[in-house]
């Protein structure tokens, strides 16, 4: 189920779908990502998220060109758990 979908007007993209088949959220980031497209990208995330109560996340940069960051630095106090090793 699509959630949202955020392109841009360079061509990036950032899709978050919910797969129930598998149990988890999906996040598809593609083209040249920069950190503002990165932020919306997660604020629609976290908008979405708390309603579906779904423990999994498949972040899916496969489809990222350029150089990327910390994309997990921006979950630090917002509620969101890194998964243990």
């Amino acid at each position: 189920m699509l959630l949202f979908s955020l392109p841009d007007a360079d061509g990036s993209q950032c899709t978050l779908t919910y797969e129930e088949r598998n149990g988890w959220l999906r996040s598809v980031w593609s083209g040249y990502v920069d950190p503002l497209e990165a932020m919306r990208g997660a604020e629609q995330f976290l908008r979405n998220v708390p309603p579906l109560r779904c423990p999994y996340l498949l972040n899916d940069n496969l489809a990222l060109r350029g150089p990327w960051f910390d994309s997990g630095s921006g979950c630090n106090g917002r509620g969101c758990r890194r998964p243990s090793v």
